[in-house]
């Protein structure tokens, strides 16, 4: 069967991520080294961002769970990130990413999508 049009999207979503984590590594390196522990949230944000969307484009099964995974686990994090918001903009990119994350997880779960990926297992 076909990769259905938006895992395709999701999966551009993905590696756009892993792509902003490393501009953001290359921009600002000083406030990622400042800390293991901001270091290793950068790590495995890029590793997970990065091998879902790879998975996602091959259609493997795992990668669906795993990204309606992380994308309620990314959902966690937004009420932390409307607290701490400084500006509209701020609040504005918050709603876009809760949205974003909820479209994800909606659209991995409809059954002519999970469909599509069991069919590609063999």
């Amino acid at each position: 069967m076909k990769r259905p049009r938006g895992v395709t999207v999701i999966a551009c979503i993905f590696l756009f991520m892993a792509f902003a984590a490393v501009n953001g590594m290359v921009t600002f390196p000083s406030f990622w080294t400042q800390s293991w522990g901001r270091l290793s949230l950068w790590a495995v944000n890029l590793s997970i961002a990065l091998i879902l969307g790879l998975a996602l484009l091959r259609m493997q099964n795992w990668s669906r769970w795993t990204s309606i995974l992380a994308s309620a686990a990314f959902l966690l994090f937004i009420p932390r990130e409307v607290t701490l918001a400084h500006s509209s903009i701020d609040m504005i990119r918050a709603g876009v990413r809760t949205l974003v994350f909820v479209w994800v997880i909606w659209y991995l779960s409809r059954p002519e999508v999970k469909a599509a990926f069991q069919s590609t297992w063999g």
